[in-house]
């Protein structure tokens, strides 16, 4: 598995929107730079299209 296999989601509403559509997050962890919490997906197509989903609401 490669880095870009991988979702790094650093904003609360976005997760919770993503856990509303279903999606379950492998876990949840401290960037260790910046120490700012994010939730980690596995990108697949269907998750691409919930956040691109996601962003035309915002």
């Amino acid at each position: 598995m490669q880095p870009s296999d991988f979702f790094y989601c650093y904003n609360i509403q976005v997760s919770e929107y993503l856990k509303s559509k279903g999606f379950k997050f492998i876990h949840i962890a401290r960037e260790p730079k910046s120490n700012k919490l994010y939730s980690l997906y596995l990108r697949t197509d269907e998750l691409n299209t919930a956040i691109k989903e996601y962003n035309k609401t915002k």
